[in-house]
């Protein structure tokens, strides 16, 4: 299967996902005060114990009111994009570590579709956590292709963004060290 194939595949399973799963979603729980606090102004104060560790988040909420404002479709669209980001960056990175292009396509799926991270996927307050795993991955792929002074940046800008996808980085050594079992069976 070549990429080009991969991507279609993996973005015709995201839009259709979105069709039957997300189509006619509003805003939920901490969206409303957060959409609230932007509105008011307040943003920074009434959130400002969750920016010491996530100062990016300010200006990314900051940018999201102030191109969508109170419209839902804007940030599922966002969100749905960030899924296909991550499906694809996941293949791309899976693919670089030596797995096959149909088991990459069906761990890139898994991490699209799966339904225990539909919260984080309904919410705009979720964006967050699913642009850190966007750039996390970046990040892996990025180091993967020998760009480790880029990855280093996209990977540090992840972690001020959302810290929880960090810990993917453990993988490597793990990825590493199956690959050369691997090879010493062969």
């Amino acid at each position: 299967m070549t990429d080009r194939k991969a991507a279609a595949l993996l973005a015709a399973a995201v839009i259709l996902a979105a069709t039957f799963r997300f189509s006619g979603l509003g805003f939920y729980n901490d969206d409303y005060a957060l959409l609230a606090a932007l509105a008011r102004g307040s943003f920074t104060t009434e959130f400002a114990g969750l920016f010491y560790t996530r100062p990016l988040d300010i200006p990314f909420f900051s940018g999201l009111f102030a191109a969508f404002g109170t419209t839902p479709w804007p940030y599922h669209l966002l969100s749905r994009l960030l899924d296909l980001a991550v499906a694809w960056l996941f293949y791309r990175w899976l693919r670089g570590e030596g797995a096959d292009a149909p088991t990459a396509l069906l761990a890139a799926l898994f991490t699209a579709l799966y339904p225990n991270h539909d919260a984080a996927r309904c919410w705009p307050s979720g964006l967050v956590a699913q642009g850190g795993l966007t750039g996390t991955l970046f990040a892996l792929v990025l180091f993967r292709t020998g760009r480790r002074a880029a990855g280093s940046v996209v990977f540090l800008a992840a972690m001020l963004f959302y810290e929880a996808p960090s810990l993917l980085f453990a993988a490597v050594p793990f990825a590493a060290w199956l690959r050369e079992k691997d090879f010493k069976k062969a």
